[in-house]
């Protein structure tokens, strides 16, 4: 789930906006491979995010809790899996992380996009102050996620079944530029991003 689609407001301490958050400051030398400088001064503003190779079916959240909502009112019954049906509650239009990224940079935001592995890298070595640089707090979450050699294969969930039982989900809209600059100005509302 993402953040609302009409305020965009999204849980600030959730995984992708610490992604988002990542900080970096000032220039900094990796510890671990001192020839790698990491020069992305981009005062206030987003330093790196990965490139990465997924697409993502990201709900916003009032879409989420309306599509529950509909299926909770599914008339008994009618359920396509019986008595104890089971539904993928995600949206199902998948949407690249690519397009994600050029949405945040319309959106006014500046950073340099890195490949998976030297993102992590980066993020090992930027400050390990949690308070002024709160993406250090998932490092181990994001490592374990990106951090291998090659990616598992995700297979997105199929939603036929739970696209026909609600029409909030049918109508959901896909995380576009429209929908990333809510994100972006609640972040800036509050603060999370200058």
């Amino acid at each position: 789930m993402v953040g609302d689609s009409k305020n965009g407001v999204w849980n600030e301490t959730e995984a992708i906006s610490l992604i988002i958050k990542v900080l970096i400051k000032f220039p900094f030398i990796d510890a671990a491979h001192p020839t790698v400088v990491f020069p992305w001064q981009c005062a206030d503003t987003i330093g790196i995010l990965p490139e990465l190779d997924e697409s993502l079916a990201w709900l916003p959240v009032d879409y989420a809790a309306k599509t529950i909502i509909d299926l909770v009112n599914v008339p008994r019954g009618h359920e396509p899996f019986g008595e104890c049906p089971v539904w993928n509650v995600v949206h199902p239009r998948l949407v690249p992380w690519s397009s994600i990224l050029s949405s945040l940079e319309y959106s006014g935001l500046k950073f340099k996009a890195l490949p998976r592995h030297e993102w992590i890298r980066a993020m090992r070595a930027s400050p390990p102050d949690e308070v002024s640089n709160p993406s250090r707090k998932l490092l181990t979450f994001f490592e374990s996620k990106y951090g291998q050699e090659e990616l598992a294969t995700r297979y997105p969930l199929l939603t036929v079944e739970t696209e026909k039982a609600s029409e909030s989900l049918r109508n959901a809209p896909i995380s576009d530029v429209k929908l990333v600059e809510k994100w972006v100005a609640a972040w800036r509302e509050t603060g999370f991003l200058a």
